[in-house]
């Protein structure tokens, strides 16, 4: 997580589904993320089996995490203190987890499903 204590986490859904999570100050920084092009493209090139994540049409809304998705967060984070920004996928893609560097100081986080587990992989 980013040193700020203040931060909260928070989902983004792609019109009903959550499919990533990250931290922000708040809603409106969060809100912000869904308007972000470099996002989009990201969301738009991604597939979760054989479908785009996102089709460019649906909405992007950003929630305070549910629970379980904000462990998930936690869980993906711990140990690996950053500046940027760091996205936690909640659906599978068609790859194995995997952290990909998206630009300047800011990280795209592993892509995990509701089974994920970090010990299935260390």
């Amino acid at each position: 997580m980013t040193a700020n204590v203040l931060s909260r986490i928070f989902t983004i859904e792609i019109g009903d589904t959550p499919t990533l999570t990250f931290e922000a100050q708040n809603l409106r920084e969060a809100q912000e993320l869904c308007h972000e092009q470099w996002l989009k493209d990201d969301l738009a090139e991604a597939k979760s089996d054989g479908a785009p994540l996102w089709d460019g049409k649906a909405k992007l809304r950003a929630r305070m995490a549910l629970p379980d998705e904000s462990a998930l967060f936690v869980e993906a984070n711990s140990g690996q203190p950053s500046d940027g920004l760091m996205l936690v996928y909640l659906v599978f893609e068609n790859s194995p987890p995997l952290t990909r560097q998206k630009g300047p100081g800011i990280l795209s986080g592993p892509v995990f499903g509701p089974d994920f587990r970090w010990s299935d992989f260390f």
